[in-house]
């Protein structure tokens, strides 16, 4: 396996779509936070209706929780990665040459969901990155012991949420083997995902329908984000996530060892 991780690494650095990808994304986060954040004042409080969200804060620690609950630059980035990463190789038939050359599909398949999994986490933290180091960090600086464990959970959970939201993508592209079909699916059904969320305030909160929509891992963001979560909530977030990667992963493999590649 150590073989096949140095080539997938050989290829991510000397692959330009994927630099050219990474400075892009980097430029419409410095562009996005910049519209979103640069007009807020040092700390938003009720003489500051504009901005005022119930809480008095400052603009620091009003950013942290804003990036860390938005869920939309993931979920548009979730699109296209999968397709980069697992699409590509089948179409240039290196996932062929992976299996000549001896390697286990359970092998490739593992090296390949990991892959696609770091870099989606890396590419959604762009966007929270650079916001928090241009209006957060004055209020690191100032937090305590339990504001940073505050802190490290919501990352651990923003990740694994992240992650969760690779499942159309993946299960995709996999059950695909394309980069352009699996695209095009994985935007058809975010956008039909978008729809329903939008309307979901509209639907009986008891009835069956909200209830599995809601399980959705989008729906976890902003809940899971709070300071004064419930152990239930929690727990839900964390089902909800942990459930959607095992379906990935689970629908994914078997989709690619029963693939015909020739």
């Amino acid at each position: 396996m150590l073989n096949l991780i140095r080539a997938e690494w050989t290829k991510l650095r000397h692959n330009w779509v994927l630099g050219i990808m990474l400075l892009i994304l980097c430029l419409m986060a410095l562009g996005l936070s910049n519209a979103t954040f640069g007009m807020l004042p040092e700390r938003l409080t009720a003489e500051t209706p504009q901005f005022f969200t119930g809480v008095e804060m400052t603009r620091g620690e009003h950013v942290f929780h804003r990036v860390m609950k938005d869920s939309s630059f993931t979920a548009w980035l979730s699109i296209i990665f999968a397709a980069l990463f697992i699409g590509v190789d089948f179409i240039n038939r290196s996932m062929n040459q992976y299996i000549f050359s001896g390697h286990s599909r359970l092998k490739i398949f593992t090296v390949k969901i990991i892959e696609c999994y770091i870099f989606a986490c890396l590419t959604s933290a762009i966007y929270p990155i650079i916001s928090c180091l241009r209006y957060s960090l004055p209020w690191f600086i100032t937090l305590s012991i339990d504001d940073y464990i505050y802190i490290l959970r919501c990352i651990g959970l923003r990740a694994l949420l992240d992650m969760s939201l690779m499942t159309i993508s993946i299960i995709t592209t996999f059950a695909l083997r394309d980069f352009i079909r699996p695209i095009i699916g994985t935007l058809i059904a975010t956008l039909v995902l978008v729809q329903l969320f939008s309307i979901h305030y509209s639907l009986d909160p008891n009835s069956v329908f909200y209830k599995v929509l809601t399980f959705y891992p989008s729906f976890q963001y902003s809940e899971v984000m709070a300071r004064n979560i419930t152990p239930t909530q929690l727990i839900t977030a964390v089902l909800s996530a942990s459930s959607f990667i095992l379906l990935t992963i689970i629908t994914s493999y078997l989709l690619f060892r029963k693939a015909e590649l020739s």
